[in-house]
């Protein structure tokens, strides 16, 4: 049986195999998660050792010492190992790279990966682009990150028909698009994306995203009885997949200070204070939990 985990709930999982030479599905309502299953990367026992003291050391937030060490990884692999890996390595050894603040260098790496997977495995470029540009757009370097996102939905649009790649593209567009301050341009992009995951992904992870960053620009716009209306929607689909988790909390928090904007203080307290209880259960000494609870400190100077 073939199939690819998600690392992150992403709702209803359909596996697809056979028993006995019969053709057999089996649908899993909350995914792959609880299952048991162990995920490692397949490779080489000598370029395994490396890939495993790598990852230890993003574990321990060590991502310089990553970089150098992904490097090593990276020269053992031989010409001889498949096309696909090399480029693999260069990724990974981007993604330390952009977590160690060594921009400039991440930037070669993932240009010198594009390069190779675009010849040899041309269907992953488009997810190192998406990547590239996330990374870029994180340094307000705009322009150059809608480069890398439009090529993807360029990529995905040849599919001929709406897939999650296109999604995941426009997205990122609309993202961009409102950082800009561009807000009409933010929208259109935003609504496609959703669009899609209603169809393709529903009650999904992403599909909350898209409703989540929706009710942030309605929040932007001070259309409030929008955003609470994207924000509940949002929420709903997150407690299904993860109850009180930080998706949820995280959408919780928006939408209570949407309400505080709009000057519904019951609704923000309310809102507020369910945010609390999710962020100490998940993450109690979190800058996130310490966000909310100064929002409900202005909350209560605010009803003096």
């Amino acid at each position: 049986m073939d199939f690819q985990i998600q690392q992150i709930p992403r709702g209803p999982t359909t596996l697809q195999g056979s028993r006995n030479s019969a053709e057999r599905a089996w649908a899993l309502p909350n995914g792959v998660s609880g299952l048991g299953i162990t995920i490692s990367a397949w490779l080489r026992a000598d370029l395994l050792s490396g890939y495993q003291r790598c990852r230890k050391l993003e574990e321990e937030n060590k991502f310089g010492e990553a970089a150098a060490d992904w490097r090593v990884v990276l020269g053992q692999v031989r010409t001889t190992d498949p096309a696909w890996l090399a480029p693999w390595l260069q990724y990974q050894l981007a993604q330390a790279l952009v977590s160690a603040g060594q921009f400039d260098d991440a930037d070669t790496v993932f240009q010198e990966s594009n390069g190779h997977l675009s010849s040899t495995v041309p269907n992953a470029a488009p997810h190192l682009l998406q990547s590239w540009g996330e990374a870029l757009a994180a340094r307000g370097k705009f322009d150059r990150a809608q480069q890398c996102f439009q090529l993807c939905l360029d990529t995905a649009r040849k599919q001929g028909t709406p897939n999650l790649a296109e999604a995941v593209s426009l997205n990122s567009l609309g993202v961009l698009e409102w950082r800009r301050g561009a807000l009409d341009r933010a929208e259109d992009y935003l609504q496609q994306s959703l669009s899609i995951r209603r169809k393709l992904a529903p009650d999904s992870i992403e599909l909350s995203g898209s409703l989540a960053n929706l009710g942030i620009l309605a929040s932007v716009r001070r259309k409030f009885d929008q955003a609470k209306e994207y924000y509940l929607q949002a929420l709903a689909v997150q407690q299904k997949i993860v109850p009180g988790g930080l998706a949820a909390a995280k959408t919780l928090h928006n939408l209570a200070s949407s309400e505080f904007d709009a000057g519904d203080l019951d609704g923000a307290e309310q809102h507020f204070a369910q945010a609390l209880s999710f962020w100490q259960k998940s993450s109690p000494d979190s800058l996130d939990t310490a966000s909310t609870l100064l929002s409900l400190g202005q909350l209560a100077r605010s009803e003096e």
